[in-house]
């Protein structure tokens, strides 16, 4: 897959674990219920995407443009946020821990 790969619009329920596509096109893509396990999505664009209870732990979302996206309920245990863009995405209820790493200046609770 090229760079910018773009993703199929519905991938829910799908087993993507150890799945590598930096800067990979997901926007507007339903991921409901996936699980994306270790996946580095390095500067991957997923914004408005459903990643409700999707299971992202130890994902490497570096980068990654995750407006607007639906985060509910979401595994973010060990995920690695840094530099994410989070701008208007649901954090409710997401499960994280110390292992998270969050954009600087945030963090679930202040959803």
């Amino acid at each position: 897959m090229s760079p910018t790969t773009s993703a199929a619009h519905s991938a829910s329920s799908a087993e993507l674990d150890n799945l590598t596509i930096p800067n990979a096109w997901f926007a507007h893509s339903n991921l409901e219920g996936a699980s994306l396990v270790d996946a580095v999505l390095i500067d991957a664009t997923l914004s408005d995407t459903i990643l409700r209870n999707t299971n992202l732990t130890h994902a490497n979302l570096h980068g990654a443009d995750l407006t607007g996206a639906n985060l509910h309920g979401t595994n973010l245990i060990g995920a690695d946020l840094t530099n994410a863009q989070l701008r208007d995405a649901n954090l409710h209820d997401v499960i994280a821990d110390h292992t998270t790493t969050w954009p600087q200046g945030t963090h679930p609770r202040d959803a």
